[in-house]
């Protein structure tokens, strides 16, 4: 996995580029959905990483796809440059990368959650409060549901994980009672 580091650099220099922590958000948004449909149109691809398309057209694809998209001038300058220096197959990765380093310049955590069972309102609600107190940053959960755990929810806090579900308590009086 030696390009993490690569565009975790990459990251960090549009994280100092953006000035203004209120446009973190925004152009974390515009660089994922610009990942996303990378990796989702094989033409994209193609045009972007083929040794046998000129560079002039490779930028003036870019350039095109960045207008219309309307990225901001910090996101589209790294973009040109991950192209030049050949690393525009690191999109996703960098996007990841800068979305991390957005929420912990933010005051925020990812956090993954499986549950039983959808989240009402309300626990959505209280599970978001516990997280703040407990990690002292705002949480932004990812929901997922899995019927199997029976009740409770799994929490995932980077690589930590809390299983407080009914079937691993279960598992655990299981493995007490012998």
């Amino acid at each position: 996995m030696k390009e993490i580091p690569v565009a975790r650099r990459y990251a960090r220099a549009l994280l100092g580029a953006v000035k203004e922590p209120s446009r973190l958000d925004a152009v974390a948004a515009s660089l994922k959905d610009l990942a996303r449909l990378f990796d989702e149109s094989r033409e994209l691809r193609i045009a972007l990483e083929n040794p046998a398309v000129p560079a002039t057209a490779k930028k003036a694809v870019l350039a095109a796809v960045v207008a219309k998209m309307g990225m901001s001038e910090s996101a589209s300058s790294m973009t040109r440059l991950v192209l030049e220096n050949g690393r525009i197959g690191l999109l996703s990765t960098i996007a990841e990368e800068f979305e991390d380093m957005c929420n912990t310049a933010l005051g925020r955590v990812k956090v993954s959650v499986t549950s039983a069972r959808a989240l009402s309102a309300d626990e959505d609600k209280s599970l978001k409060e516990s997280l703040k107190k407990f990690t002292g940053k705002t949480a932004v959960m990812t929901v997922n549901e899995d019927p199997s755990l029976i009740g409770g929810v799994v929490v995932r806090i980077g690589g930590a994980v809390y299983d407080g579900s009914v079937k691993n308590q279960l598992k655990a009086l299981r493995v007490s009672l012998g």
